[in-house]
């Protein structure tokens, strides 16, 4: 893995799809670390989530640190407040980063739409220890 490259701090729009192409989700961070290999992104408290599919803006109170890479599967957030820790995980295709916007799509068989989506179950709930443990396809 290269050593990441010196940044300056640039904003990024994050924006998460829902299958097939449509936007979902979209928010802005500050990229801190870009990689070959992956980004890491502030997202500071006061910062707007738009939800394209309920046609709403959200204001999020919280700090989160999200990790984003770019050869895997998977993205990564962790939102801080004053109870400590919450942890959130899409599994997903591998993001792209495009200038400055990032982006991730579903996972076509993990989608709704697909004949394999759970096999038609419901997903098992974790109990809730020291940190909130949450993963979701984006398609949610």
């Amino acid at each position: 893995m290269k050593r990441p490259a010196e940044a300056q701090p640039s904003v990024l729009t994050i924006i998460a799809y829902k299958y097939p192409d449509r936007p979902h989700y979209e928010w802005t961070g500050n990229m801190l670390i870009k990689t070959d290999d992956y980004v890491l992104v502030h997202g500071q408290a006061g910062r707007r989530l738009v939800h394209h599919t309920r046609g709403q803006t959200f204001t999020y109170a919280t700090q989160s640190l999200e990790f984003y890479p770019l050869n895997a599967p998977f993205t990564v957030n962790i939102d801080f407040d004053a109870h400590g820790a919450s942890y959130h995980c899409n599994v997903c295709l591998p993001p792209r980063l495009d200038g400055d916007t990032l982006s991730f799509r579903p996972r076509p068989r993990l989608c709704p739409q697909s004949s394999r989506y759970l096999a038609g179950r419901r997903p098992r709930r974790v109990p809730r220890q020291s940190t909130d443990v949450r993963l979701s396809c984006p398609t949610d």
